[in-house]
């Protein structure tokens, strides 16, 4: 099915030199990666990001707020959202992970959807930093050998229990039905609208595409998709224009035509019901903005590389996250360790002195 900018399925391996890491049978893609202007999107996924470095403008759900290090979004299955660097050198960790493992464990999900923003009961703090120790922990080292393939699964099922207990389920959820005979319709009603989101579009030429009634194909659309035919097209539009206000210095009214906007104020309104600003402010930001001389260097290579694993400032963090929450059990298991060789000495010892009465006897 579609999926917004930013989310395909990568092609070929991983690079192991990089601080990322993947699971296919969990929906498992973790990165560390450079933050640029607004590249909005969606997925099937829910995402967990985590600032690693910097400030940055985290847009989910049309709400946006400022965010820095450790501090976490936890993003819905096709939530709107964005990033924009607020500081030179802006970093964040994105987890991605298939909703289906939260399938019969929690009981109120899908029917309810977590807040994006974590709770701040001493409890939920506490799990808080139990999930960026876990987060750590998969990124730290590259999964090379079967038996790390296991630790990687252990590390997720603990930062997922974290969030469970970190993230509150209050929010109505978009409970979406598998509908497997539709799916290839809705497929070429979203192709559609992909490439023609610049044109006017009603329902009467969606329904002629996809070969279905009108009022069913916009309730088939919205079962399928988890949002109407045309907040999908809205959504394009919005992506579109925030792409052509970052890269060029067209007028705001010629972006907005040119992306399906009737007029600048169309636009505008869009603008600030994803991103609580006006193309304006944003296009003035990215300009002069305290990360605008970094911004389009790093929109270039946007998610075409991440971060590293030889940056010893992000390894240094991870290795603080890890400790914080882990470094207790770490000592206590060290001390067993200890413990165990020195038992191990002690009978060596003693056997070594039998021998040597022997010998004087």
């Amino acid at each position: 099915m579609p999926r917004g900018e930013g989310t395909a399925p990568r092609e070929g391996p991983i690079d192991p030199g990089g601080f990322e890491v993947e699971d296919a049978g969990l929906g498992l893609h973790a990165y560390v990666y450079d933050i640029g202007s607004y590249h909005f999107n969606w997925h099937e996924e829910l995402e967990l990001l985590t600032i690693v470095r910097g400030e940055i403008e985290v847009c989910a759900g049309g709400r946006a707020r400022t965010c820095t290090s450790g501090e976490m979004t936890l993003i819905n299955p096709h939530q709107g959202h964005a990033t924009l660097a607020l500081s030179a050198g802006a970093r964040a960790l994105a987890v991605h992970f298939s909703p289906h493992v939260l399938e019969g464990v929690t009981p109120d999900w899908p029917a309810n959807r977590f807040a994006s923003m974590p709770g701040d009961s001493p409890r939920q703090l506490s799990a808080q930093a139990r999930v960026r120790a876990a987060v750590a922990a998969l990124l730290l080292e590259p999964v090379t050998r079967a038996e790390e393939a296991f630790r990687l699964r252990a590390d997720f099922y603990h930062m997922l229990a974290g969030i469970v207990e970190a993230f509150p389920l209050t929010e109505p959820g978009v409970t979406r039905a598998r509908h497997d005979s539709g799916n290839a319709v809705i497929a070429k009603v979203c192709a559609h609208l992909e490439q023609h989101f610049t044109e006017r579009i009603t329902l009467a030429q969606l329904s002629r595409i996809g070969g279905y009634n009108e009022s069913y194909l916009s309730e088939l659309f919205t079962r399928t998709i988890g949002m109407s035919a045309f907040d999908y097209l809205g959504r394009l539009r919005v992506r579109a224009a925030a792409r052509q206000l970052a890269e060029t210095r067209d007028r705001i009214s010629d972006v907005a035509l040119a992306n399906g906007f009737p007029d600048a104020k169309a636009l505008d309104t869009a603008f600030r019901r994803w991103f609580d600003k006006s193309p304006s402010a944003y296009r003035r930001h990215i300009a002069t903005g305290p990360a605008a001389a970094e911004i389009a260097v790093v929109d270039a290579g946007f998610k075409k590389r991440f971060v590293p694993r030889a940056d010893d400032d992000v390894r240094r963090l991870l290795t603080d996250w890890y400790e914080i929450v882990r470094s207790p059990r770490r000592r206590s298991a060290e001390l067993a360790g200890l413990r165990t060789r020195a038992d191990q000495l002690a009978d060596a010892a003693a056997d070594l002195a039998r021998r040597l009465n022997r010998l004087e006897q």
